[in-house]
């Protein structure tokens, strides 16, 4: 069978068909042209004009406040996910074992992406990333072992987007954050539709890849000793 290339240029999907191996290439009218203006797609190969996205249908918001997040989770009415990192959210919505209506992205709210302490405990931002959690002396002096766990996580690309919040609200079992959050006897405060409340992240980590949190909501920042 004939194989595919694929590029893409200024948005637009250019391709080239290349011939099985030891045959010649095919003839003009059967490969794929390329427009010289690259705002205007090539004729392409009848085996890509019809291109399929990966994940299912949804649809995209990105809020730059709480109230608009807590908006936007009521009017997904239970169908929304939050978007925090989506280092473990994407390769499920390619797999189409997540099928949100909405996907909510809070990369656009900085008050979430803040560590700091207060009252003699440290606060972590939901939208933190671990590579700032790693780069934090405040952390590392304080809370030692979150700091070697981090170091630990994945590599610097995955942490470099990974946060938090997405670590904690995934509850992966395998995972360096959750472990660590029962560990260390920290607290997750939560915000949804229902309002703000407190819980301790032993009973938020309980079952694989699910959370206790009892609805769609936001893990606004976690604290610990």
């Amino acid at each position: 069978p004939e194989s595919v290339e694929m590029r893409f240029q200024t948005g637009m999907i250019h391709s080239r068909v290349r011939p099985p191996i030891g045959q010649a290439r095919a003839s003009a009218p059967m490969r794929a042209r390329r427009s010289s203006n690259p705002a205007e797609p090539g004729t392409t190969h009848p085996a890509l004009r019809k291109v399929m996205m990966k994940p299912a249908p949804f649809d995209y918001v990105a809020p730059t406040t709480l109230d608009e997040v807590i908006r936007a989770l009521q009017a997904g009415d239970g169908e929304a996910k939050i978007l925090a990192g989506g280092q473990s959210l994407m390769p499920m919505l390619n797999m189409r074992l997540a099928r949100p209506s909405q996907l909510i992205d809070l990369a656009r709210i900085p008050e979430l992406d803040a560590i700091r302490e207060e009252n003699g405990r440290i606060y972590i931002g939901a939208m933190t990333t671990k590579r700032s959690v790693e780069r934090s002396s405040l952390v590392a002096a304080r809370q030692p072992l979150l700091h070697e766990a981090t170091k630990n996580i994945a590599h610097p690309q995955i942490r470099n987007r990974g946060t938090m919040g997405g670590s904690m609200a995934h509850a992966d079992p395998a995972a360096e954050y959750p472990a660590v959050a029962v560990a260390l006897d920290a607290e997750m405060r939560i915000l949804g539709p229902s309002g703000e409340r407190k819980i301790a992240a032993r009973v938020v980590v309980r079952v694989i890849h699910e959370d206790q949190v009892g609805e769609v909501a936001l893990c606004q920042r976690g604290s610990t000793g």
